[in-house]
């Protein structure tokens, strides 16, 4: 019974996201919290300015937080392998895909509405379907070019915390 009762609230969850992402407010929404979860993780691990990082990373979000998770500093425990191109790369990968996937799902509506009257504009369903999915490709590609790049700069290096401002050491570009 209970896990009936955790799959309703896991569905009902879903079904409020979805909701949610066709609000016109959701994209500003989520910078906030954004925002604020990086002014939150730059205090916490002794960044400078982390009223500045929290401003700057939601307005410019598809690159200063790739930057910021690249760089920022280890806390104890914590890992990074890589090196700082392939960390860079994969985040920016992994920003984009997410970023431009909440964006399609946020406009999605009007994207089938565009594919229904195609088709009904006397086009064939395939050719319609071939350039929905066309589109998504070349949505799609940056994030695939970084992250194939930055498999080829990957590095057998492993940085492991505490590191930059939180040893005492001089900060390096995000600390």
């Amino acid at each position: 019974m209970a896990m009936r009762t955790r799959n309703w609230q896991i569905g009902a969850a879903v079904v409020a996201g979805l909701a949610a992402l066709q609000s016109p407010l959701m994209l500003p929404a989520g910078l906030v919290l954004l925002g604020r979860w990086v002014y939150l993780d730059t205090a916490a691990r002794g960044v400078r300015s982390p009223i500045a990082w929290a401003i700057i990373v939601p307005i410019s979000w598809t690159f200063m937080l790739p930057f910021y998770l690249a760089r920022r500093p280890l806390v104890a425990g914590e890992v990074r392998t890589g090196g700082t191109w392939w960390n860079l790369l994969r985040a920016f990968a992994a920003t984009y895909a997410v970023g431009t996937a909440l964006l399609v799902l946020r406009y999605s509506r009007p994207a089938l509405f565009g594919l229904v009257w195609t088709i009904a504009a006397g086009n064939s369903a395939v050719m319609a379907s071939l350039q929905v999915v066309g589109t998504l490709l070349l949505i799609a590609l940056p994030a695939v070019l970084a992250f194939g790049v930055g498999m080829l700069l990957r590095k057998p290096t492993t940085e492991v915390g505490p590191t930059a401002s939180l040893t005492g050491r001089t900060p390096g570009p995000c600390g």
